[in-house]
């Protein structure tokens, strides 16, 4: 283990506040998100496969993706990136128990629904991804991480509460990607 400086940005996964975080700081993030999907994607373990996609956009959306994926560049992320793994106002990345391999952007994806409770933050990282997210593997990278959190939000716990805004996501995600 290593002592960062800094607490975590959330107590749990979703942000519900704004941390008024400086560009220092989001420039650190996608410097570090960039280093990391340029490692080789691990051998062992892979980030909800395209079954599970597949599966689950059937099961909340009621679409049939299956066959009509476009290719996907898989890379290297920590695939659990969300605001209580983020520390500031110096940034420290916590909880690499997940590091996978996963579409590209993922991990951006991820980042995204767990700060649709607060807009300016939401809007924020996509900027930080706009030339990608908005690429159909980006899109599946959102719809992806809708997916997963939409299943979290049946339960209780920090997602519950955030099923409208993830199935509005997937919704359009779906809707760009001419499904």
């Amino acid at each position: 283990m290593t002592r960062v400086p800094g607490a975590a940005l959330s107590a749990d996964s979703v942000l519900r506040e704004d941390p008024h975080l400086p560009d220092r700081w989001w420039e650190d993030l996608a410097r570090a998100l960039e280093h990391l999907s340029a490692h080789p994607p691990p051998v062992a373990g892979t980030v909800n496969t395209e079954r599970y996609l597949i599966n689950n956009v059937r099961g909340f959306f009621d679409v049939d993706l299956d066959g009509r994926l476009p290719d996907l560049v898989w890379t290297t992320a920590h695939a659990d990136l969300h605001w209580g793994n983020l520390t500031g106002p110096e940034l420290a990345i916590l909880d690499w128990g997940d590091l996978a391999a996963a579409p590209a952007e993922y991990d951006l994806a991820t980042l995204y629904c767990n700060s649709l409770l607060v807009p300016a933050v939401a809007v924020r990282v996509l900027r930080m991804g706009a030339d990608v997210l908005t690429e159909p593997g980006g899109r599946v990278s959102l719809l992806l991480a809708a997916c997963r959190y939409l299943t979290l939000a049946q339960e209780d716990g920090p997602y519950r509460g955030l099923g409208e805004a993830l199935t509005a996501l997937g919704r359009t995600q779906l809707a760009h990607l001419s499904m």
